[in-house]
């Protein structure tokens, strides 16, 4: 992807993330990315493609 198309898709995304991280504190960020399974991540990838039916 182009990094001008990712600035404009994901940027702000990225921002509020990275600002919640810093709330959470960054060790605890860290070991909760660690924590995260194969699941987690396709669930959030579902999301993110609007592909979760209700």
């Amino acid at each position: 992807m182009p990094e001008h198309r990712w600035h404009q898709r994901w940027y702000a995304h990225w921002q509020r993330l990275d600002d919640l991280a810093d709330k959470v504190g960054r060790p605890s960020w860290a070991a909760a990315r660690v924590r995260a399974s194969d699941t987690d991540r396709t669930l959030v990838d579902l999301l993110l493609k609007g592909q979760l039916a209700s």
